[in-house]
C-alpha cells in the first residue's frame, strides 16, 4: 500500500521540496506525495527562521530534526541553507551516502518515520571548497553542468562556501591597470587554462575514452572556441553563472 506524504512548507522552499521528492522516490518504493494534509498518511513539516521569528537571531547554520508522533516529523533550519542541511541529514539517516559528484542509494525499502529528536550545529564557521584554480585537476576541466552538480553536493555535505581563484593568464577576467592591459598578450601566446600548459588527448589513450575532446584537454564548454576574445567572453560568463547558481 502506498504511503501518502504531505510536505508542510512555504513557497520559498521549492528547491528543498524538489530534493525531497527526488530522493524519497529513490529511497522508498511506496511513497506518494499529496497536495493536502487531509488526504495524507504522514506529514513532513519544513520550517525555517522565515516561519519562526524566535529563531531569527540564532546561528544561521543550526538545524534540528524532531519526530512529533508516529505520523509526523519536523525539520527545522535557522536559515534555508541549514534547512537543506536538515534534509540531507534525514537522507543520511535513511541510508543515502552523499558524494562529491552524486548520491549513492541502497535498495529501495518501505517508508517509515525515524525516531529522532536532535539539534545539529557545525563546529567550523567556514567549510569551503575551491572549484576553480588553475591546475589540470581544477575546475577548468569541468563543464558548467558539472560545477552545478558539485555545488549542490557540497551543500549536502554541509559546506557553506566555495572559492574561485582567478589568475592573470586564464581567460576568466578582463582588467587593466594604467597602461597595462590584462593577460590578453599572454593568452595570444598560448596561455590559457592549466598554468598555460597544453595537454594533448591522444587517440587510443585512457583520457580519450573519458572525454569527447579530440585534441587537447580543456573545459568541455569551450572546446570548440578558437578566438581569444570569444573565449574570454565565454569564460567570464562561465564564472558568473557559477556564482549565480551558488547564491541560490
Amino acid at each position: 500500500m502506498m504511503k501518502r506524504l504531505f510536505l508542510k512548507c512555504n513557497d520559498k522552499m521549492d528547491f528543498i521540496v524538489q530534493e525531497i521528492n527526488d530522493s524519497f522516490n529513490k529511497i522508498f518504493n511506496d511513497v506518494l506525495f499529496v497536495a493536502s494534509i487531509e488526504e495524507s498518511d504522514y506529514v513532513i513539516e519544513l520550517s525555517s527562521s522565515y516561519d519562526e521569528k524566535s529563531w531569527e537571531n540564532i546561528d544561521k547554520q543550526r538545524y534540528y530534526i524532531k519526530t512529533i508522533d508516529n505520523k509526523s516529523i519536523k525539520l527545522f533550519g535557522s536559515s534555508l541553507l541549514s534547512l537543506y542541511y536538515a534534509v540531507s541529514e534525514l537522507e543520511s539517516i535513511y541510508g543515502v551516502t552523499h558524494l562529491l559528484s552524486y548520491d549513492v542509494y541502497k535498495k529501495k525499502k518501505n517508508f517509515y518515520l525515524p525516531k529522532i529528536n536532535k539539534e545539529f550545529a557545525p563546529n567550523m564557521r567556514v567549510r569551503e571548497w575551491r572549484i576553480i584554480s588553475d591546475f589540470l585537476s581544477g575546475g577548468e576541466g569541468r563543464s558548467l553542468k558539472e560545477q552545478k552538480t558539485i555545488i549542490k553536493q557540497l551543500v549536502k555535505l554541509k559546506n557553506n562556501s566555495i572559492k574561485l581563484d582567478l589568475w592573470v593568464f586564464p581567460p576568466f577576467t578582463n582588467y587593466s591597470c594604467k597602461s597595462i592591459k590584462d593577460g590578453n598578450e599572454i593568452k595570444k601566446k598560448g596561455g590559457m587554462f592549466h598554468c598555460c600548459q597544453k595537454f594533448e588527448v591522444r587517440k587510443g589513450s585512457i583520457s580519450s575514452s573519458l572525454t569527447d575532446i579530440t585534441d587537447r584537454f580543456t573545459n568541455p564548454d569551450m572546446k570548440n572556441i578558437k578566438d581569444d576574445e570569444e573565449l574570454n567572453i565565454a569564460s567570464i560568463k562561465y564564472v558568473n553563472e557559477i556564482i549565480k547558481y551558488a547564491k541560490q
